[in-house]
């Protein structure tokens, strides 16, 4: 199957189910006949794909239908809720929707179990960056999130994520220079770390938990292990603060950043985020500084993109895509591709 992408400067969209470049999630947009059972099995997985459609409209109804399948019934949030795991709470809480108290109920519940947890700390924060978007800054919370990011600090202390959603909220109050600061600290860090490892990790757990095959388990943990709203929110923290008064120091900053998540991702999809928001810094920059760096940029991009393709997913055995699962969380997408591909060849 080959792996979709949108482009360099794409902005970073929530990635739901559907994650694209170097995922095998893109053969369930399909146009097929029948009701689709929770939650489906490989074999049933692999002949929707096998009656692929390229019809947009057809694409858009399959996705849905399959979206739905896929996802946790309210019988199976029922039982996470209950077994007393804060990583299956966390994971459960992930597919949530913001407005859903049980998402909210279910990482309190979390938190109270594991407190300093950072698989439980992430979540926490990326909800409530989904919130934030449609909410003034006055009415977020912001001491809960001010208290979680310096439990995160506690526990990642080599991670520069916490300091740069921190970024956001200062800039978020119209506090530029605080933001920009933040911003320097963060780029000392050794690394950054979005948590979307052991999310995808602990997804996988939970959907076994409640009875998902070990396939389709991890099948539905790659469209929801990469925590979209933080993403979106520096994403949106770079856009205004290179659009502002202080667009060089933001320039600068954003470069960093994205550079960053680009060289510390495991994953192709978090590696396309890092490089997005590189050249979305240096977009509109005529100088011959930004014309060498947005060719480097767009020659990484290229070689990103080309390194993302998958055999189609029949072209493997269940037990051959849970082997591609196992590379994948261990040593990393790139490597898991090359198992499938070794894989699909000699088969």
């Amino acid at each position: 199957m080959r792996g979709r992408s949108a482009g360099v400067g794409a902005a970073v969209r929530p990635v739901g189910w559907c994650l694209g470049l170097g995922t095998i999630l893109a053969v369930a947009t399909c146009g097929c006949a029948g009701a689709i059972r929770h939650p489906p099995s490989y074999a049933e997985i692999v002949a929707i794909g096998a009656n692929a459609s390229l019809e947009p409209e057809d694409m858009a109804r399959r996705e849905k239908e399959v979206r739905a399948a896929l996802a946790f019934a309210d019988r199976d949030l029922a039982r996470l809720s209950a077994s007393g795991d804060a990583a299956l709470l966390a994971a459960a809480a992930v597919q949530t929707d913001w407005r859903d108290q049980r998402g909210d109920d279910l990482l309190a519940a979390a938190a109270e179990l594991a407190p300093q947890s950072s698989l439980v700390l992430l979540a926490w924060i990326d909800r409530q960056l989904v919130a934030g978007f449609d909410r003034p800054p006055e009415e977020t919370r912001e001491a809960e999130m001010r208290e979680r990011l310096r439990l995160l600090n506690e526990r990642m202390p080599d991670n520069s994520l916490p300091l740069y959603v921190a970024a956001y909220g200062k800039l978020r109050r119209g506090d530029v220079a605080a933001a920009l600061q933040a911003m320097q600290v963060g780029r000392k860090q050794d690394g950054f770390d979005s948590g979307s490892r052991e999310r995808f990790a602990a997804i996988a757990s939970a959907a076994e938990a409640v009875g998902y095959s070990p396939f389709t388990a991890r099948y539905f943990a790659m469209g929801l292990f990469v925590p979209t709203a933080t993403y979106s929110a520096l994403r949106r923290l770079c856009a205004e603060l290179v659009a502002g008064p202080s667009s060089h120091e933001g320039r600068v900053e954003c470069v960093l950043l994205g550079h960053a998540i680009e060289t510390s991702s495991w994953n192709m999809l978090e590696r396309a985020v890092g490089l997005s928001l590189q050249a979305s810094a240096w977009e509109g920059v005529k100088a011959p500084e930004g014309e060498t760096a947005r060719a480097a940029i767009n020659q990484r991009w290229l070689d990103l993109k080309n390194r993302g393709n998958l055999p189609s997913l029949g072209d493997l055995s269940e037990t051959s895509w849970l082997e591609y699962f196992r590379i994948f969380a261990a040593s990393g997408e790139e490597a898991a591709m090359r198992y499938a591909m070794s894989a699909a060849s000699s088969s």
